[in-house]
């Protein structure tokens, strides 16, 4: 499995061109929602420790385009679904990397 590096350092696509990319209405916090197309970086799921580091969780990757979200700070809410043509499922933004080639933003996401 790729490292979660090597995954954000290879969006170089247009997600809005790929099959496979999906709705998502991303809101930020104290900020107004936008809808926007997207892309899972991986359908991995990753393990990591939580900031409080009391329980551990899930966390998937999604691209988004720079332009489309110029911010996500944490805590950030994604109704997204898994899927193209999925049930939504709410998440919330862990953290994020910023690809510089591409204009991607990759929001680091936990289910809620």
């Amino acid at each position: 499995m790729a490292s979660m590096v090597e995954l954000v350092n290879s969006i170089v696509i247009d997600a809005e061109l790929l099959p496979g990319s999906v709705e998502a209405v991303v809101t930020p916090v104290n900020g107004s929602a936008v809808t926007v197309s997207a892309l899972w970086v991986s359908q991995d799921t990753f393990e990591f420790p939580d900031a409080d580091f009391r329980r551990r969780g899930e966390m998937k990757l999604l691209a988004v385009q720079k332009s489309d979200v110029p911010s996500a700070p944490r805590k950030t809410t994604v109704a997204a679904p898994s899927v193209a043509g999925g049930a939504s499922k709410n998440w919330r933004v862990e953290s994020l990397f910023d690809d510089e080639r591409s204009g991607y933003r990759v929001l680091v996401l936990i289910e809620t």
